[in-house]
């Protein structure tokens, strides 16, 4: 994988999904590339993923070669982006169980989305 920036790979087709992009693109501020999951870009990041494996979670990429999916790649993005980072990664260490939150969140918003491509 070879990555300038972590990349945030998103179902452009799920409109919770655009949401959610928009939203990270407005507190980015330069450090995170995006990419719908159903791109040629995505196919060649994530290389061996079927088209169905690949559009069944968020996925959040790094240079350093990690892979997160679900809500570890929410958390991840939040502590990475510009505007969050900071706050993000203080309220992960000051507050216990701000990753099981986040997971039950995730859960939540996955098992309800209406996309009917995956």
């Amino acid at each position: 994988m070879n990555l300038e920036r972590p990349i945030l790979l998103y179902d452009d087709q799920c409109g919770r999904c655009r949401r959610f992009a928009a939203l990270a693109r407005m507190l980015n501020l330069g450090r995170v590339d995006f990419a719908s999951l159903d791109s040629p870009r995505a196919e060649a990041l994530l290389p061996g993923l079927e088209r169905f494996d690949r559009l069944s979670a968020l996925r959040f990429l790094t240079p350093d070669g990690s892979h997160f999916t679900a809500s570890e790649a929410t958390n991840e993005l939040f502590a990475t982006l510009g505007a969050t980072g900071w706050i993000w990664r203080l309220l992960r260490r000051m507050i216990p169980g701000t990753r099981p939150a986040v997971r039950l969140a995730y859960a939540f918003a996955a098992q309800t989305r209406t996309c009917e491509r995956v």
